[in-house]
């Protein structure tokens, strides 16, 4: 018998200047975040990018100006990471010379593992090398990501250099975050990030600065029992419209041995809502002979709307 013993949401919400969009073959793609003082563009602003599923003990300073040195083209943000088996993260391999020599997605090349924040001196330069990496469809999972368009650069003499933080803590997946909260020290940090990202669907709504509005992540976090490897696990989201979007489909179930318990972390990224109200989230747990049904509403709403209606 398969039982749910926990589903949880966790959202990952970023404030940003800018989302910039690079359009190629009649294609739009979204290439990077402007959260610096000056938006990514091309008229060559600084350029920062940063993911916002991560905690820092770093030199935000140091970053900043290691990122904008006359002498360099920009820089990462790293921690050490000398797990060749966790491929959950960007790393960049040095030269002789200091500098990153190349850089990979989700594949090890040496223990200096990206947190997620990117520096590049002239915005423009992110821009023109992104550009250049999407009209070479280099593709990673069939995405782009960030990271690699600093091998482009590279190509072309561009000059760049890690700074590794003290300590980094990531809070991108639900494992990583539980982690985060059972380790972490900091009392009032913690509460923080509680009232942030432990949202539990049956209780809360979530409000958005304006509709239509993107997500950069959603994770839903599921927890069943009775569960082999002859289920299969499906997860889809419908939209007040009534229409759905499949996230997984037919999944196979892998507990680990000795078991009976599985976890499911399913990650919609990037997700849109477009239009208010009642979103309802759907799992099923199929096996040869019966289907297990599972679904959860969360209720979105624009801000916009709200704080409009509160002062009339």
């Amino acid at each position: 018998m398969v039982n749910v013993l926990q589903v949880q949401l966790l959202v990952e919400v970023r404030i940003v200047e800018r989302i910039y969009f690079i359009k190629h073959q009649n294609r739009r793609y979204t290439i990077g975040l402007g959260c610096g003082q000056k938006p990514i563009n091309k008229r060559g602003g600084r350029g920062w990018i940063g993911n916002s599923d991560q905690y820092l003990e770093w030199d935000s300073d140091e970053f900043y100006s290691a990122s904008f040195h006359p002498e360099y083209d920009g820089g990462i943000s790293t921690f050490y990471h000398p797990c060749p088996d966790d491929l959950k993260w960007s790393y960049a391999a040095l030269g002789k010379d200091g500098l990153i020599e190349n850089v990979a997605e989700k594949k090890y090349i040496g223990p200096n593992a990206t947190t997620g924040l990117y520096g590049w001196k002239r915005g423009s330069d992110y821009v023109k090398y992104a550009e250049e990496m999407i009209l070479y469809n280099d593709r990673i999972n069939n995405e782009f990501y960030v990271c690699p368009v600093y091998n482009y650069a590279i190509r072309h003499n561009k000059k760049f250099r890690i700074v590794n933080c003290n300590k980094f803590w990531g809070i991108g997946v639900p494992t990583d975050y539980m982690y985060f909260l059972d380790n972490f020290k900091n009392n009032s940090l913690i509460d923080k990030y509680k009232s942030l990202f432990d949202w539990d669907i049956y209780e809360k709504t979530l409000i958005v600065p304006s509709v239509p509005f993107i997500f950069p992540k959603l994770c839903f976090y599921s927890r069943f029992s009775g569960i082999t490897e002859n289920h299969q696990f499906n997860f889809s989201i419908t939209n007040p419209s009534g229409t759905t979007l499949e996230i997984i489909e037919d999944s196979q179930c892998r507990p680990e041995e000795g078991e009976d318990q599985g976890i499911f972390n399913v990650v919609a990224t990037p997700f849109e809502v477009s239009e208010e109200g009642r979103y309802v989230a759907t799992i099923k747990i199929e096996e040869p002979e019966n289907t297990h049904t599972y679904t959860k509403e969360f209720y979105v709403y624009d801000g916009n709307k709200l704080n409009k209606n509160e002062t009339e």
